[in-house]
């Protein structure tokens, strides 16, 4: 078939029989060595060929792919790494406050409920922070806000131990807040400029190093903690601070602030900050020097290369309405708005779970030493981290609706566990254990989920993201106000009544894709099908099935701007020669 039409492949289009060559076979000479059989060739009026090759999922392919990947991995390696490192502090600015939330309310003097509003300044700031930084990348530099944003939360993790009342400490915290804020949405930014449509596992891996920064944090702190709430103290009780081996520790708040060493821990969490700040300037002044010398060069590529805006990368969305579903208007917003609600409370609970589960083991657990409750919060993200790492080849395999319903069951099993045995340590650290590795992936494979069924406009998605926010925000003001009037079994018990509802918002929004048809003209999937679409993996060699990350389209002729592959790492350079 090829042979055929060879001139037009070949010689009319030279680059695109290169494109054909990087993103088809990955051979020298495509028309002697790959293997032709496998493509479907439709010859349209206009004359164009459509090229469709279908991979099997094989492990020569999947190899294939790990290996251009790592290509681009070490062609960006500096970056790469500068970003993960961003985002890993990143990590530990987030899970510092849970553990050390009794340890402040003692250093100002304050009730462990109105501790609970510092949360909602750090979450509120880092919400109008998100919303901000790209504004502030376009008007300055991505990697200058990456650096500003690094420096600052250095600079309030050492200013956090001299507050000495509440107001000066929630100012700190919406500081840092707003800051880490624009670390989230920068660096999200840069890797996807670097990478593109290849950025799918290196946004993983930067999200990974987000929950390892998160684990991380609450092993630091733990040697610096105090042991009890300061509450009584506070509220001028008659009260006795006990160490674990019994021996009396202080009998006044005052003691129990000069006892507090908690400060050495805030002091070694910006520490850590600092070789970042070096990274990221290194990769300024690298920036800098590759202008310069593009423009010494008179690069004409350089100058003439658009920059990335948000419009640019929603155009592939929007070219890919074209062969959009039969969709209506109605199943468009259920799953829209039902995903959106899914990501707002998976992501609050996330942020409540590690927020008060030290506090909750101290409180409410029996015989439980403070030591081993921060670690039980170490544990949490530690597993959380787990997760993310674990998706990133899972989602290679799964349909994103079988990820999707086997983490909220997981979550669901986590909180059956950790209500119905409250005071047992080993139901405790399971149930925690399973928690955090269920609910790691569920913001990703629900938005995966949510494209799968419809074609996510930019406004959709920012809802989501919007949605993520305010679920960190106002999840652990709600909670921790119930933790203080009611009791601390209200972080389980929330917690439980969360993944029940989950489980029936996925059945509608699992429901409302199915009845989506995608092409009026396919009939309708058997039973076998519709189990086989499960796990992408099964559905090798058959002639109308696709295998996920081994799909690939070409198009030659007069519309190569289509997409030329989905999940194939030369579409940077396809996009720059257009």
């Amino acid at each position: 078939i090829i042979a055929k039409h060879r001139s037009l492949v070949t010689m009319s289009e030279p680059y695109h029989a290169q494109a054909y060559e990087n993103y088809g076979a990955e051979v020298q000479n495509p028309m002697q060595e790959a293997n032709f059989a496998q493509h479907n060739s439709v010859v349209t009026t206009d004359g164009v060929i459509k090229l469709e090759q279908k991979y099997p999922a094989s492990n020569k392919a999947h190899h294939l792919g790990v290996r251009r990947f790592m290509e681009v991995f070490w062609d960006h390696f500096h970056e790469n790494i500068s970003y993960c490192l961003v985002f890993w502090g990143f990590g530990m600015c987030v899970a510092f406050l849970g553990p050390t939330l009794l340890d402040l309310g003692c250093k100002t003097e304050n009730e462990f409920r109105t501790m609970s509003w510092v949360f909602f300044a750090q979450s509120f700031f880092t919400l109008f922070g998100s919303a901000c930084a790209g504004y502030l990348a376009q008007k300055f530099t991505p990697n200058g806000v990456l650096f500003a944003g690094c420096f600052m939360s250095s600079f309030t993790l050492a200013t956090i131990p001299m507050c000495l009342n509440i107001y000066m400490l929630a100012l700190i915290l919406a500081i840092m807040g707003f800051f880490m804020g624009t670390i989230d949405t920068t660096a999200n930014l840069c890797m996807i400029q670097m990478y593109k449509k290849s950025v799918a596992p290196f946004l993983q891996s930067l999200h990974f190093f987000y929950g390892l920064g998160a684990f991380v944090s609450p092993m630091i702190t733990e040697p610096f903690l105090l042991n009890e709430d300061c509450t009584p103290m506070v509220i001028n009780a008659t009260y006795y601070m006990y160490h674990e081996n019994n021996t009396v520790q202080a009998k006044t708040l005052k003691q129990a602030q000069e006892l507090s060493k908690i400060q050495y821990a805030f002091w070694i969490l910006a520490a850590f900050q600092l070789p970042v700040l070096f990274l990221i300037y290194s990769i300024i002044k690298k920036k800098e020097n590759d202008q310069t010398e593009a423009q010494n060069m008179n690069s004409m590529e350089f100058k003439e290369r658009p920059p990335l805006t948000s419009k640019g990368m929603m155009m592939e969305a929007k070219d890919s309405e074209a062969e959009s579903l039969s969709v209506t208007k109605s199943q468009v917003y259920i799953i829209w708005i039902f995903t959106a609600l899914t990501i707002f409370l998976f992501d609050g609970l996330q942020a409540t779970y590690g927020a008060y589960i030290y506090s909750y083991a101290v409180k409410s657990v029996n015989d439980i030493p403070a030591s081993r409750a921060a670690l039980l919060n170490a544990c949490y993200w530690g597993f959380f981290a787990f997760g993310r790492f674990a998706s990133i080849g899972l989602a290679t395999w799964l349909a994103p609706s079988l990820m999707l319903f086997c983490n909220i069951c997981g979550c669901m099993l986590a909180m059956t566990i950790l209500s119905c045995f409250p005071n047992d340590h080993s139901a405790l650290f399971l149930g925690t254990i399973l928690f955090g590795t269920f609910l790691s992936s569920i913001y990703p494979t629900s938005v995966s989920l949510a494209e799968k069924y419809i074609s996510l406009s930019y406004m959709q998605t920012t809802t989501m993201v919007v949605a993520a926010a305010a679920g960190e925000m106002l999840l652990p003001v709600i909670i921790g106000h119930e933790f203080d009037e009611i009791g601390p079994r209200t972080l389980l018990t929330n917690g439980l009544v969360v993944t029940i509802s989950s489980f029936f918002i996925y059945i509608v929004i699992f429901l409302t894709g199915a009845s989506i048809v995608r092409n009026s003209s396919e009939p309708p999937a058997t039973f076998k099908e519709l189990i086989k679409s499960y796990i992408p993996g099964l559905t090798s060699g058959s002639g109308n099935e696709e295998s996920g990350l081994m799909k690939h389209r070409v198009k030659h002729y007069s519309r190569m701007k289509s997409e030329l592959s989905e999940n194939s790492i030369g579409d940077e350079d396809e996009n720059a020669n257009q």
